[in-house]
């Protein structure tokens, strides 16, 4: 690849680490939400992940300029921008490989586990949504009330 800017292609990847490492901790805040139910703590947790997830994307756009431009799939493979570094660059990147690897095993576990609780609680809501629905024209116990009849008064005048 021509002209390749190492310095800012590492810089860029240290500070998508840091970005993902944010992101895993915003992600561990929302399975402690979705375990207490607390609504607050969730919506804030889903902004702060939409906007390290766009910080990402855009870091990635920038390693893609760092690499030549294009970017493409070449770019965005990890694994392929090694061989652009020798030496103590190489070390340093291949650590940053690794453990941005990790990052993302990491965020996936935590993604699948939160897919989960949310929709645990879903069916929670929908099963006691289905039990107030059956109660609502049930009387004590469950038996059939009788239809209400509408009182009317008669006032003669």
């Amino acid at each position: 690849m021509p002209d390749v800017d190492r310095a800012t292609l590492l810089e860029v990847l240290a500070e998508e680490l840091r970005v993902c490492t944010r992101l895993i901790e915003a992600m561990g805040r929302m399975q402690r939400a979705l375990i207490a139910g607390d609504l607050d703590a969730m919506h804030a947790s889903v902004m702060e992940q939409q906007g390290l997830v766009a910080r990402v994307e855009r870091l990635e756009t920038t390693r893609a300029q760092a690499v030549g431009g294009g970017g493409g799939e070449g770019a965005s493979r990890l694994s392929q921008l090694m061989p652009l570094f020798e030496g103590r660059e190489r070390e340093r990147a291949e650590r940053l490989r690794e453990r941005l690897r990790e990052a993302a095993l990491r965020m996936h576990e935590l993604n699948r586990q939160n897919e989960a609780l949310a929709s645990g609680q879903l069916n929670v809501i929908e099963r006691w949504s289905s039990i107030l629905s059956a109660r609502e024209g049930a009387g004590t116990y469950g038996q059939q009330r009788a239809p209400q009849r509408s009182r009317k008064v008669n006032v003669r005048v």
